[in-house]
């Protein structure tokens, strides 16, 4: 019965250590975050402090809400860019023809481009009036071979009308030939033009501008440019910004080298300050920026500026008055896997707010342990023992002396 009294005190205890690691305890750092905005789902753009302070991998982000309930969330680093392109082509007949029962429209540019040209639909005006025809349309790049590009209904019936035919597609053929059913009740179009219209999409990666601390100095023939805070921080490029005349190899250790310049003749300035690092991980404290002098005179350097690419995490944030965001815990490994992340275009689609870091805070450095107890010296006890026993003996032995 104590065996088994003991066994469960044990595992309450393991429990108990268990739920103190999960509410994220064992986090050096943290920032408060207080939620505002009228949207759903919330996010925070991580700042260098906590990308450096953090893993590399941003494995160690945990997101609590004031009831110390984990927050699941995604890392978003991207929004999306919407462009519209329009353009129009008039077009021109070239030829008409009857083929039974069929009657036929060639056209082609009325104005000839330079370049490709593209187009998604085409649209015809009539002064026709009551009519339903079946047509065909078919591209052609030297009025000779024809491919079809689209088949349908052209009409005009009382004040509905369909005039035009999308091709589905981006098509960029020079002729255009249209087949127009039932040549006897024959229609005429007053003028056709071709249309592109193209909806394009990109992801546009967050960038934020830093202007760094810096230290330089020389040696071996080269400038070596010390960067401050760069670390974890996934580089777009480094520019240096000088007023000396130069025309060097730059490269960042570690990576990629470029000749930059800055030069002016005859009243005009030709320069190229800026060293490209197309997403590189610094994992280093600082960045170094090595110039390549030679046997000439060191540039001095005013400023320098960085761009970085962003991060944001994205969360359900509906629920919560503030957040609690922990970071740098050597013991994780391993980034979380919440669902949030197989709904997140949804989530991009309808938004977010964007909220404010607050002041990272350190947590203290738990004091060190006691210092052991010194041993106690029971030298002096020993002794007495010693000194007794020896007492005890030699009073024995004058007694056997005795008794003889």
């Amino acid at each position: 019965m104590r065996k088994k009294i003991w066994i469960s005190l044990f595992i309450i205890f393991f429990c108990f250590l268990s739920t103190n690691v999960a509410l994220g305890e064992d986090f050096k750092m943290s920032a408060v975050i207080q939620n505002s905005g009228t949207k759903r789902y919330k996010a925070i753009r991580l700042i260098p402090a906590i990308v450096s302070a953090a893993r590399s991998d941003l494995s160690d982000l945990r997101l609590w809400n004031e009831k110390k309930e984990p927050v699941p969330y995604f890392i978003n680093r991207y929004t999306e860019s919407t462009s519209k392109i329009e353009s129009t082509y008039d077009l021109q007949v070239i030829n008409t023809f009857v083929k039974e029962p069929d009657f036929y429209f060639d056209y082609t540019l009325r104005n000839p481009i330079q370049g490709d040209l593209q187009a998604t639909s085409i649209d015809f005006i009539t002064s026709n009036q009551n009519f339903v025809k079946s047509v065909v349309l078919m591209g052609s790049f030297d009025n000779l071979n024809w491919e079809m590009i689209q088949s349908g209904i052209l009409y005009s019936v009382d004040q509905n009308s369909r005039l035009s035919l999308d091709f589905g597609r981006i098509v960029k053929y020079t002729h255009y030939r249209i087949q127009i059913s039932d040549h006897r009740d024959r229609i005429e179009f007053q003028s056709a033009t071709l249309r592109y219209n193209q909806d394009l999409q990109e992801q546009v990666p967050f960038i934020e501008k830093l202007e760094p601390t810096f230290t330089t100095k020389e040696e071996s023939k080269r400038t070596v440019v010390t960067i401050n805070g760069l670390k974890h921080l996934r580089l777009l490029d480094v520019t240096i910004e000088t007023e000396d005349m130069f025309k060097r190899t730059c490269r960042w250790e570690g990576y990629s080298s470029q000749e930059l310049y800055n030069l002016r003749f005859n009243n005009a300035q030709y320069q190229d300050l800026v060293l490209p690092l197309h997403d590189y991980l610094e994992t280093n404290e600082n960045g170094t920026f090595i110039i390549e002098n030679l046997d000439d005179k060191p540039i001095q350097i005013k400023k320098i500026v960085v761009r970085r690419f962003v991060d944001e995490i994205v969360f359900d944030g509906s629920n919560a008055l503030s957040f609690i965001l922990q970071f740098n815990q050597p013991g994780i490994s391993e980034s979380p896997q919440y669902d949030i992340v197989s709904y997140k275009e949804s989530i991009l689609q309808e938004g977010y707010d964007l909220l404010t870091v607050g002041e990272i805070k350190t947590a203290p450095t738990p004091p060190p342990p006691p210092p052991p107890p010194k041993p106690k010296n029971y030298r002096w006890l020993f002794n007495v023992i010693i000194i007794s026993v020896a007492i005890l003996i030699g009073g024995i032995l004058l007694l056997q002396i005795r008794k003889k």
